[in-house]
């Protein structure tokens, strides 16, 4: 989709409509929002600025199946919904073609990370980190976000060596974490750890 950039409430009951239509069009790129994150067309990030965000007016209770059937899909974002580790499992397992993810303050923890891991051979970038862009110069941190541990850190630097962007803001990467990125993901032109 080309043209100005649209952000579009929706509600978590329409979201299995929605995504059906988007399989049918064969859409390649989704952004989904949670109902908490502030934003309008004029503030979006760079990143978002392709095609239609859609912002959920309310909290959704569980991961649409409807998300899992999106075959043509390359990048996947989905900020501060709630997901935990189980909607992450279901993604992976689903969508291993992605080659953009951003689960950017959710709930996840190290079973999260492991799973990407396993299961994402082709992405490109990745952010889990617990900030989300509203503007190129504003943020939102999310304390009650994703938290990884070091040594899962060491496992995402030995196992996604393909990624070419990382955003692990305000996680728990460690000196022994930032070093292992350094080593092992050397194909990174963009690299986020801010804390």
């Amino acid at each position: 989709m080309t043209g100005e950039p649209r952000v579009q409430r929706i509600a978590p009951d329409e979201l299995p409509e929605l995504l059906t239509r988007l399989k049918d069009e064969r859409t390649a790129k989704l952004a989904l929002i949670g109902p908490t994150i502030k934003l309008s067309a004029s503030s979006l990030p760079e990143k978002l600025r392709e095609g239609v965000v859609y912002k959920l007016s309310g909290v959704l209770s569980e991961l649409p199946c409807e998300l899992l059937r999106l075959d043509y899909l390359q990048t996947l974002t989905l900020w501060r919904l709630g997901l935990k580790d189980e909607d992450v499992i279901k993604i992976a397992e689903t969508l291993e073609h992605l080659t953009a993810l951003d689960l950017s303050a959710n709930k996840l923890s190290d079973v999260s990370l492991q799973t990407i891991c396993k299961h994402f051979r082709k992405l490109k970038m990745l952010d889990l980190g617990n900030e989300v862009e509203r503007s190129s110069l504003s943020w939102i941190v999310c304390s009650e976000g994703n938290h990884f541990s070091e040594t899962s850190m060491l496992m995402l630097a030995e196992h996604l060596g393909q990624l070419t962007a990382l955003d692990l803001s305000n996680n728990n990467v460690g000196e022994a974490g930032a070093q292992a990125i350094a080593e092992h993901l050397g194909k990174l032109k963009a690299l986020a750890l801010r804390s």
